[in-house]
C-alpha cells in the first residue's frame, strides 16, 4: 500500500498493489478463537514483506480486551512485546469490554487516518463514536494509567482462575495470559445447561453455541475482572466442576486426560 501526496492539490492518494492476509496479527478474540502471536516472528515477517500489519487489539473488531489484558501499563500487545508503534501501519481495537464503552478505533499515520475519515461510509454516515462513549473510554484509559495495580490484580485473578480450572479437569483449551477464559464442552445443549445451572447459583456466564462456533467448540466464556475476589473465583470453579458432574462427568474426564482441546484464548 502506498500512502502519499498526489501532487500540488495536497490530496491523499492510496494505491493498493497487493492483498496479503498474512500481514494481520490478531490479539484476543471475543470468541477465544485465535492464538496470540508470540512476538518472535513478527520482525522477520515485517522486514520481509514491508506491508501493512494490523494488530487488532481486542482483537479483532468483535469485542476484545487486549489493551488491559496485556499490561504492564495496559498498553496492549504492542507494549507487551515491546513493538515500536511506528513499525506497524495500522493499529485497531475495540472500546467495549476493556473500557466499558462502545465502538472501536483505528490508529496510524495522519495520512491514513484522514483518508479513512473521509472515505469510510460506515464512519461518515452511521457509526461515528458518540461524545458520551468517547468520554467513557477516555476516562477508563486515564484510570488505567493512574492505577496500574488494577492491571496487576487482573493478571493475578486470571492466572488463579485458569490454574484452578485446569486443576479440576475443566477444559480451557489453549487459554493463556488472558482474563477471557473459555470452558469448552463441545456440546451446545450442555453449554446451555451449564450456563443455566450456574445462573441458578448466582454466577452469570453466557454460552457460545453453534453456529457462532463449531459444535465441537461450544463453550461458556468467562470474563475475569480486577474486582473479582479470590473467593468468588474459587466458588465459581467449584460450581463448574459440580455442575459438569451432573450434566456429563465425561467433560471433566476428557479435559483431564487431554482428549479434548478445541479452541484457543
Amino acid at each position: 500500500m502506498d500512502l502519499g501526496d498526489t501532487g500540488d492539490r495536497g490530496e491523499i492518494g492510496i494505491h493498493v498493489s497487493w492483498i496479503d492476509p498474512g500481514g494481520c496479527v490478531l490479539g484476543e478474540h471475543s470468541k477465544n478463537l485465535t492464538t496470540e502471536c508470540d512476538g518472535t516472528d513478527d520482525d522477520e515477517h515485517r522486514d520481509r514483506h514491508r506491508h501493512d500489519q494490523i494488530p487488532d487489539r481486542r482483537a479483532r473488531g468483535p469485542d476484545e480486551q487486549s489493551r488491559d489484558d496485556h499490561p504492564d501499563r495496559a498498553g496492549g500487545i504492542g507494549e507487551h512485546f515491546g513493538i515500536n508503534r511506528a513499525d506497524v501501519d495500522i493499529w485497531m481495537g475495540t472500546l467495549s469490554k476493556s473500557f466499558g464503552s462502545c465502538g472501536g478505533y483505528i490508529a496510524g499515520t495522519k495520512a491514513l487516518v484522514e483518508y479513512l475519515k473521509y472515505t469510510s461510509p460506515g464512519f461518515v454516515y452511521s457509526v461515528g463514536l458518540s461524545p458520551p462513549n468517547a468520554a467513557a473510554a477516555l476516562a477508563s484509559i486515564r484510570l488505567l494509567e493512574a492505577e496500574p495495580e488494577r492491571v496487576a490484580r487482573l493478571r493475578h485473578r486470571s492466572r488463579l482462575f485458569l490454574e484452578l480450572a485446569r486443576g479440576r479437569g475443566i477444559n480451557t483449551g489453549k487459554s493463556k495470559d488472558s482474563p477471557v477464559v473459555p470452558v469448552i464442552l463441545g456440546n451446545s445443549m450442555h453449554a446451555l445447561q451449564l450456563s443455566k445451572a450456574l445462573l441458578d447459583r448466582g454466577i452469570n456466564v453466557q454460552p457460545i453455541l453453534y453456529p457462532a462456533v463449531e459444535e465441537s467448540a461450544a463453550r461458556l466464556r468467562f470474563f475475569l475482572t480486577a474486582l473479582h475476589t479470590e473467593e468468588q473465583i474459587r466458588t465459581t470453579i467449584e460450581a463448574i466442576s459440580e455442575e459438569l458432574e451432573k450434566i456429563n462427568p465425561a467433560h471433566l474426564i476428557q479435559a483431564a486426560s487431554g482428549e479434548v482441546s478445541h479452541g484457543t484464548a
